[in-house]
């Protein structure tokens, strides 16, 4: 069992520390070591993934990183669906696809699950400047 939860614990972690990494290579202008950093980040989840596949915040993580990165957002949407169907009421999850569809270009649909998130925990101050967010984006997408 401590076995499992060390490897559930590395494979949730460590994708944040390359995170960091890519962020700095990015900053640096280092495009080998980002590609490098963001390569690791992907292979770590989907090892997880592969490892723990009842784990919704692995299949989260992943779809927001590829939002984040504005990369395979195909994949980081049937991701995201796919744990918003094991855990409907996950702020974490519903961020996520908030995320993903604004990335996408659908900021009425972001805000709509970031909305359905912040009524998850709304006391949290990340899930308010989120929501803020997509709701400016929608308002000015009806103003078009």
């Amino acid at each position: 069992e401590l076995s499992r939860l060390y490897l559930l614990q590395v494979r949730t972690l460590l994708p944040s520390v390359h995170v960091r990494l890519a962020a700095e290579a990015r900053g640096d202008k280092d495009k080998a070591a980002e590609a490098r950093e963001v390569s690791r980040v992907v292979y770590l989840y989907r090892q997880g993934i592969a490892a723990f596949p009842d784990d919704v915040s692995l299949k989260s993580g992943l779809a927001w990183f590829y939002a984040r990165q504005r990369m395979n957002l195909d994949e980081a949407l049937t991701m995201a669906q796919e744990a918003f169907a094991e855990a409907p009421e996950s702020w974490e999850v519903l961020d996520t696809l908030a995320e993903i569809f604004f990335v996408r270009g659908q900021p009425a649909k972001a805000k709509e699950f970031s909305e359905r998130a912040l009524a998850a925990d709304p006391e949290n101050p990340y899930l308010v400047n989120q929501a803020n967010r997509f709701r400016e984006a929608a308002a000015r997408e009806d103003l078009r």
